[in-house]
């Protein structure tokens, strides 16, 4: 495994990181990038969530999402009107005191208002695909 040379941490500083990272772990080179967050085009959405909206596996930065709008407490799912939003983790916080995982998602600016509104009502899940890149 390639790993960046202490004497280039450097020039890291002001990078933004391209994974999740803890701390003392050792950088590698696509640890960082120079992207800009969000992207032309991209929004960035943040979600409080519970546990039972959550995958039991946590959410990683740059997992590939969809935030699904679930029903009322008494209303039944029709696919029909289910609605769906493609996005990607851009940020996860540790559990507060109250068991809400703050997660921040990029989706596109199209539609983001419409799932910030959906995401304050808590009626939101989040479903994982596939982690392959």
């Amino acid at each position: 495994m390639k790993v960046v040379p202490a004497d280039q941490a450097g020039s890291l500083v002001g990078q933004r990181a391209a994974v999740d990272l803890t701390a003392g772990q050792l950088l590698v080179p696509g640890s960082v990038t120079q992207k800009v967050f969000p992207q032309a085009g991209m929004s960035e959405v943040g979600l409080s969530l519970t546990a039972g909206q959550l995958p039991s596996d946590p959410l990683r930065v740059g997992d590939r999402v969809r935030v699904v709008s679930t029903p009322g407490a008494q209303g039944d799912v029709n696919p029909a009107t289910l609605v769906v939003f493609d996005g990607v983790v851009v940020a996860v916080s540790s559990r507060d005191a109250n068991g809400a995982t703050a997660v921040t998602v990029e989706v596109d600016q199209s539609v983001a208002a419409e799932l910030a509104a959906r995401a304050a009502t808590g009626k939101v899940a989040v479903v994982v695909d596939s982690r392959v890149r």
